[in-house]
C-alpha cells in the first residue's frame, strides 16, 4: 500500500545525517515508479550516480537554505520522471536478474543437508 502512495507523489525526499550510506527502499522503489528524487548528499556513493540525472536534485547535508532552494526549484520546473534504465543506474538488478539469483539461491539452498 505505501508503494502506491510513493508512486502518486510528485517526488520522493530522501535526507540523512552525514556518513549514513545505507538507503532505504524509498530510493529504489522511486526509480522504479519513475519518481524524481531529492536527495541530500549524505552518500557519496549515491550522489555520484544520481549527479547529472534530470530526474534527481540534491543539496548539501544539513543544510536548510539548500533544501529550500531545491525545493523552489521543484515547484518552479518539477523534474522529469525517472526513465526505466533509472533502477539499472543505480545498482539495482533487472527482475529477471533477481529471479535467477533467486532461483540459484533456492536451488543451492535445497541441495544442502537439512539442519532440521
Amino acid at each position: 500500500m505505501l508503494r502506491l502512495v510513493y508512486a502518486a507523489a510528485d517526488a520522493a525526499l530522501v535526507a540523512r545525517h552525514p556518513g549514513v550510506g545505507n538507503e532505504s527502499g524509498l530510493v529504489m522503489d522511486a526509480a522504479c515508479l519513475g519518481v524524481p528524487l531529492i536527495v541530500s548528499d549524505h552518500y557519496p556513493v549515491l550522489t555520484g550516480r544520481l549527479r547529472g540525472q534530470p530526474w534527481a536534485l540534491t543539496f548539501p547535508v544539513g543544510a536548510p537554505d539548500g533544501l529550500a532552494d531545491v525545493l523552489h526549484t521543484v515547484i518552479r520546473q518539477p523534474p522529469v520522471q525517472p526513465g526505466l534504465e533509472a533502477p539499472c543506474l543505480l545498482g539495482m538488478r533487472t527482475a529477471d536478474e533477481q529471479a535467477d539469483f533467486l532461483t540459484h539461491t533456492f536451488a543451492s539452498l535445497r541441495t544442502k543437508e537439512s539442519r532440521c
